[in-house]
């Protein structure tokens, strides 16, 4: 049995919520932030009452045109029919960011209705699936799903019951097996924002790995097991999971070569079950504090530590197609080896990216061949990024110019962030620290011609043989790599400029 169209008999506003009364049934409305709310239905009696998930007073306008009910904030329009309880959202300059092509629709026990696919958009999240594509299509079945559209927003679901979605070109379907309607909607536009707006409402999740015995069935150690384990990891990414881990133990078993590369993936995940190869260890150890980096954003703002090329670059069909790769945090491109071969072909967002190993410089938005040696992990620098690396007990902080670059590292102990930013200007280049911890730093600067001479306030640095071991205080060039070495010690609070002329 359907029931007929809902209509709305009458409204109350109290504080961020908004209670609608129905021809059958009630709603509610309520705004957690200027760019998020969430909405609850159901289709006879009423809603059950929960705490409220906002924490301070939203501010926005509720008012009845027509026939619909309008809610306006500084970043989103809402409108609700009156007849059939439709939703459109609109960005403030009336862009259509999510609009309902049906009502909502209760038959039996089963909950369904379409929405308008914006042209163009494309679809990412719903959890881990066996397909390689990271954009949704066809049908895809999930139990608690969380989508993010390239449209500028994303969707967080509630209600018990499975869910499936069905994208078509121009529509999707949404159907629930339940009774109620309970759903969260998050206006960015990036994925960042979104992951951001969706905090507000869900809270932090648990960030532990899950007990062995709610780990995913492992799968035998073989190349296939391999790719489908790091495709997993970038799905996950898109799909609100931020303990994104790998499970290492089975590929022991496997081919000396597989659990190498198996190891070499594992070793910059966020969390690892079963234990490194010493190689693969010395990897995760060189990573720590670009790891620590990020801690502070995966805890503090929701954002995964592995992200997948959709994340960062959004708009770029091209990235859509490469589950096998992956950004981790903001700046490091990272793409596993899964074959026996050396060979593995890797796409390169926008901008200009350094291949570790080798110092090369690459433009992006192409897809290059490349031949990795078995103990390389092929890893690709971000131009204008800052990575904090461990070597030899000194914070060797990599710079790529030409964009200037900041980086911010999570110091857990004291609960706050050391700061290191970088800026080139023509013939000069200022490299600043604001170090809360007693450290020594080694700058190291890729890519870069001669350097005239190096300045530390008015204190001169030491120029040293090209192949010798900085102290601190002094700096040297490697003609080799074309790469600027420059190394301090810093005092816990203090501020450290260095001035570079070239």
């Amino acid at each position: 049995m359907t029931l007929p169209a809902a209509g709305l008999r009458s409204w109350v506003r109290n504080g961020n919520r908004v209670r609608l009364a129905l021809s059958h049934g009630s709603a509610r409305i309520e705004w957690v932030s200027p760019s998020s709310f969430r909405w609850e239905r159901v289709w006879s009696g009423e809603l059950r009452e929960r705490a409220p998930v906002a924490r301070e007073s939203v501010k926005f306008a509720v008012r009845e045109r027509g026939e619909a009910l309008e809610f306006e904030t500084n970043d989103v329009f809402l409108t609700l029919s009156k007849k059939g309880l439709l939703a459109s959202v609109e960005t403030v300059n009336r862009e259509t960011l999510m609009r309902d092509l049906t009502e909502a629709e209760r038959r039996g026990g089963r909950i369904a209705w379409y929405r308008v696919s914006r042209p163009g958009a494309r679809y990412f999240g719903l959890g881990p699936r066996p397909e390689p594509e990271l954009d949704l299509r066809g049908a895809v079945r999930q139990a608690v799903p969380f989508l993010v559209s390239t449209a500028g927003y994303g969707e967080s679901h509630f209600a018990q019951g499975g869910y499936t979605f069905t994208f078509e070109p121009e529509r999707y379907r949404i159907e629930i097996e339940g009774a109620e309607l309970d759903y969260a909607f998050h206006y960015g536009p990036s994925p960042t924002a979104i992951y951001e707006e969706r905090l507000k409402i869900t809270g932090l999740p648990d960030l532990n790995p899950p007990p062995p015995a709610k780990l995913p069935k492992t799968a035998p150690a073989t190349w296939d097991s391999l790719a489908a384990a790091v495709r997993r990891m970038a799905q996950e990414s898109l799909s609100g999971m931020l303990a994104q881990h790998f499970t290492l133990w089975p590929y022991r078993k496997g081919a000396p070569e597989l659990f190498r590369r198996a190891a070499q993936a594992a070793a910059v995940s966020p969390w690892v079950e079963g234990q490194l190869s010493a190689e693969a260890q010395a990897i995760r150890d060189r990573f720590r504090f670009y790891m620590q980096a990020y801690t502070g954003e995966v805890s503090g703002r929701g954002l995964p530590m592995l992200r997948a090329l959709p994340f960062e670059f959004p708009q770029d069909a091209e990235a859509a197609r490469y589950s096998d790769q992956w950004i981790f945090g903001d700046d490091l491109l990272v793409a596993p080896v899964l074959s026996p071969e050396p060979e593995r072909r890797v796409y390169l967002p926008a901008g200009n990216w350094t291949r570790l190993r080798s110092n090369q410089r690459y433009p992006g938005r192409q897809t290059i061949a490349i031949q990795a040696a078995p103990d390389e992990l092929p890893l690709f620098a971000r131009n204008g990024s800052i990575l904090p690396l461990e070597d030899s007990g000194v914070v060797a902080l990599h710079y790529f110019p030409q964009l200037a670059g900041q980086c911010f590292l999570y110091e857990s102990d004291l609960g706050d962030y050391s700061q290191f930013h970088a800026a080139p200007a023509g013939e000069y280049l200022r490299l600043q620290i604001e170090s809360l911890q007693a450290r020594d730093y080694e700058w190291v600067v890729h890519n870069v011609g001669p350097a005239r001479e190096g300045m530390r306030g008015a204190t001169r640095l030491r120029e040293a043989r090209p192949a010798a071991r900085l102290a601190p205080g002094s700096w040297r060039y490697d003609r080799e790599r074309r790469n600027l070495h420059a190394r301090v010690r810093v005092r816990g609070g203090e501020d450290c400029i260095l001035n570079f002329s070239f």
